[in-house]
């Protein structure tokens, strides 16, 4: 888990892990405005849902 999201005993559901993802995926303009805290965040996202999603 992200260091900074681990503070907050955050954890999404599967639904929300997919929703996150595609939020993060637009907003950083496909991953071409992304810090590499985004890639971490992302790492943990997809482990949650558990499965590899298009969107």
């Amino acid at each position: 888990m992200p260091r900074y999201l681990g503070n907050w005993g955050f954890e999404p559901s599967i639904e929300s892990a997919t929703l996150l993802i595609g939020g993060i995926l637009s907003d950083s303009g496909r991953l071409s405005r992304a810090r590499p805290e985004t890639f971490e965040v992302l790492a943990w996202l997809l482990k949650l849902a558990g499965r590899i999603i298009e969107i």
